[in-house]
């Protein structure tokens, strides 16, 4: 899920970054607090790699036990 959320923002903020004509107006906070696109951009780099590095560790944990169970039940 952490995947999706975090390819969903990185796209999310690349096409609308795109429809303000890759203005960089309000990058800083100049203009209040409102989102600039390339801060969903930088939010969806930041969670789709740890989000990857877990879905790895959880795939080499499921084959040290179903290895385990197989040399057990063997």
């Amino acid at each position: 899920m952490l995947v999706t959320l975090g390819v969903a923002c990185v796209t999310f903020g690349v096409a609308y970054w795109h429809h303000n004509d890759f203005a960089f107006r309000g990058l800083w906070f100049e203009d209040g607090l409102a989102l600039h696109p390339l801060h969903l951009v930088a939010i969806g780099i930041v969670v789709v790699p740890p989000a990857i590095w877990d879905v790895f560790v959880m795939e080499g944990a499921y084959g040290q036990r179903s290895s385990a169970e197989r040399q057990a039940g063997g």
